[in-house]
């Protein structure tokens, strides 16, 4: 295992950040009538990078490192 995916499960004040100002972003998208792919994928790129490394610590048997992320 790599140091980078322990680094994955920690959250920052700059991820927070970044989550609250890409939601925003988001909702002016939805309300200003963009297209449904566009806000599709938006969800999409929000959710990818946390799924990533909890399916990967799933298949190396770290369920712990799982749950946490």
């Amino acid at each position: 295992m790599t140091c980078e995916l322990p680094l994955r499960n920690t959250i920052t004040c700059s991820d927070l950040i970044l989550a609250i100002v890409s939601g925003s972003a988001d909702i002016v998208s939805f309300t200003m009538g963009a297209p449904t792919s566009i806000v599709g994928i938006m969800v999409a790129l929000s959710l990818l990078p946390p799924l990533t490394p909890n399916k990967l610590f799933l298949r190396a048997g770290m369920t712990g490192y799982a749950v946490e992320a």
